[in-house]
């Protein structure tokens, strides 16, 4: 059995590649600490702003080394950020092709900021905690959303036809 937060492709293990968006000293002490309780979850980033987690995102300046940051599976963003703030990310988000998984993960509890990230595109929205099984729970279907993602991914196969390549769903194959 493969634990939470790991999934396979062609048969190797992999771990989940996460991006925390949060200006907090305090919480992404707390944050790294959880986290680092859960298999197959690496930190592979920390952002203190919007600004910064937009440059992380499209690899500019020092971030543009994937090798010392990969791109993120899973981003856990906070809303209140200096700057630009989690609002803004996710709204900078939804015009791009390619986006991480996001995982709202603020202090906010007002139904209204759960409804605007619910409208901009998050994917799940968690008011802080690092009580070990809830902060669980959240990573545990980010996680999920990701290996959906995986799934989609590994139900086509490409076929060469003719010199013509052909991409068939595997259910029909």
């Amino acid at each position: 059995m493969i634990g939470v937060g790991t999934f396979r492709v062609n048969g190797m293990s992999t771990n989940y590649n996460v991006l925390l968006v949060e200006d907090l000293e305090d919480d992404v002490f707390l944050f790294r600490k959880a986290l680092g309780a859960l298999p197959g979850f690496k930190l592979a980033g920390c952002a203190g702003t919007g600004e910064a987690a937009i440059a992380y995102l499209t690899g500019e300046a020092e971030f543009g080394d994937r090798q010392q940051y990969p791109w993120p599976d899973i981003m856990v963003l906070d809303l209140k950020l200096p700057g630009k703030d989690g609002f803004e990310v996710l709204e900078w988000l939804r015009k791009r092709a390619r986006r991480p998984r996001v995982g709202v993960f603020t202090s906010s509890d007002l139904p209204e900021d759960k409804q605007k990230a619910d409208r901009l595109g998050a994917d799940l929205y968690e008011v802080k905690t690092y009580e070990r099984e809830q902060f669980g729970k959240f990573m545990h279907w980010l996680a999920r959303l990701v290996d959906e993602d995986q799934k989609g991914k590994n139900e086509f196969k490409n076929a060469l036809i003719g010199g013509v390549l052909i991409e068939v769903l595997g259910r029909c194959a």
